[in-house]
């Protein structure tokens, strides 16, 4: 490909060559087709080489890690690869609608400078269960406080940024296992306006009982301490909100696989930082609670017919 693309786009992946295909073949659909996709291989051991180079399309670019190097470096790899003058980023279990990248494109290609990313509405499935529900974000403009108390949510395969703002806000936060992402999203809400594509523009399979709570915990610490200068710049009650949504959100991970001990205590630190929450969370955190009772009843009944 002897000219820049338009688009740079980065899939990371590691273990996952069962729906990669998927992913790049939602990537090489698209309709605005002046891109580049850059998989970035974190040190599988699963085949996914031979998955991407089963793609005969020179707009695809296989990189690879020698070592595993967790999520946002692998961003990171694809990143400093990038020429495209936006770059977009795509987990290797999603898909992207076929109009995608020319609804955000456009959308950035209307503002000026100062617009520096687009982020946009999704499909959120339910991978266990097959649930599904659509996702409609409104938020634009100059959106970090409403994003920093979760007013809306960013999936990240919907987010598209100028390149050129990598000047100023700096590449993904490494020593970050968890909430990486957040992070990004952040420091670009701080500095740039964002738009919005409210229509659904990603398939995004959800399974949030896969995840390490362990690790999801530190994450969330470690972000609300890197950003409590800013999130204190709220005020007492906002501040402490975001503290104890992050906490409830946590017990509702607990709850969900059973863990009742960690999901009381994180349940415990929400009350403390802000009893305040909207009643649709408390309401989350107690159907959380019923499923993990019922995953430890059906665990408990296997086991006893074995």
């Amino acid at each position: 490909m002897a000219e820049s693309p338009a688009v740079s786009v980065i899939i990371p992946s590691f273990n996952r060559a069962a729906t990669l295909p998927r992913a790049i073949g939602s990537v090489l659909k698209q309709s605005f087709d002046d891109l580049e996709l850059i998989v970035v291989d974190d040190a599988s051991t699963d085949g996914t080489e031979a998955v991407v180079h089963q793609f005969q399309d020179d707009r695809v670019r296989y990189l690879r890690h020698s070592k595993n190097r967790f999520a946002a470096a692998a961003r990171n790899t694809g990143m400093q690869a990038a020429r495209g003058e936006y770059i977009a980023f795509l987990d290797s279990d999603d898909e992207w609608l076929n109009h995608k990248l020319e609804c955000q494109v456009g959308s950035l290609q209307s503002c000026d400078a100062s617009w520096g990313c687009c982020y946009g509405g999704a499909n959120v499935i339910d991978v266990r269960t097959d649930r599904r529900r659509v996702y409609r974000p409104t938020h634009s403009g100059n959106v970090l406080n409403s994003y920093l108390m979760s007013r809306f949510i960013v999936w990240t395969p919907t987010f598209l940024f100028r390149r050129a703002c990598l000047d100023e806000i700096g590449m993904m936060d490494e020593r970050l296992i968890r909430c990486q992402d957040r992070d990004f999203f952040v420091r670009f809400f701080d500095r740039y306006q964002t738009t919005v594509v409210s229509e659904p523009l990603v398939n995004v399979y959800s399974d949030t009982l896969s995840r390490n709570v362990v690790d999801a915990r530190r994450g969330r610490l470690a972000f609300l301490e890197k950003h409590e200068n800013r999130i204190e710049e709220l005020g007492p009650f906002w501040s402490r909100y975001v503290h104890a949504l992050q906490w409830c959100l946590q017990a509702e991970q607990e709850f969900s696989i059973g863990r009742f001990p960690q999901g009381f205590a994180a349940a415990f630190h929400c009350l403390r930082w802000n009893p305040c929450l909207p009643p649709k969370r408390y309401a989350a955190l107690v159907l959380r609670m019923a499923q993990g009772c019922f995953s430890r009843v059906g665990r408990n009944q296997v086991a006893s017919v074995e």
